[in-house]
């Protein structure tokens, strides 16, 4: 406080934290926190005195008040573009408990046999692209294969896929 008591003139001093009250009250509708009002009231008197050469003692109170609100008020908008670039904390946040080995879904068992026990149940249109994609063809080597435009082939694995899977799951199991 030395420091600052060398640039700060004991009246200025004595006027500024005059108006710390003001400011709290300030500084809590911009907050709406007690805490981070007090520290946002702190930070702005110890800014006003740090830089009280700055401001001219001739000026009257109603300008020692506006020159106060801004500096309070350039600190809050600091504070908040900092915690707007600051990655959110996980503390206190409430985490879903791990799935465990025992809630494994349906799919997660099945394989590539299960597959193709499951394709002759499929419409043809539907089973002949899907046997071609297990084989690894392109979307483009199965268009011309069947003699349909690519975009077909892929509108029917699509669909084969989801027959499939309304084959393969259980009646009230997840998909």
């Amino acid at each position: 406080m030395s420091k600052l008591r060398l640039v700060a003139s004991d009246s200025f001093e004595a006027r500024v934290t005059e108006l710390a009250p003001w400011l709290r009250g300030l500084a809590l509708k911009l907050t709406r926190s007690t805490s981070d009002a007090e520290d946002l009231v702190q930070d702005t008197i110890e800014r006003a005195l740090r830089h009280a050469d700055k401001f001219s003692p001739a000026r009257e109170a109603s300008h020692l008040r506006a020159w106060l609100s801004s500096i309070l008020n350039n600190l809050f908008i600091d504070r908040c573009r900092q915690r707007h670039l600051q990655p959110a904390s996980l503390e206190g946040v409430d985490a879903p408990a791990p799935v465990s080995d025992a809630a494994e879904p349906v799919w997660a068992r099945l394989d590539e046999s299960h597959v193709r026990a499951a394709l002759p149940s499929l419409p043809q249109e539907f089973r002949t692209v899907f046997e071609l994609h297990l084989e690894g063809a392109s979307y483009q080597q199965m268009a011309a294969k069947l003699g349909v435009p690519r975009a077909t082939v892929g509108t029917r694995l699509l669909r084969a896929r989801r027959l499939l899977r309304e084959l393969m799951t259980p009646k009230g199991s997840e998909a």
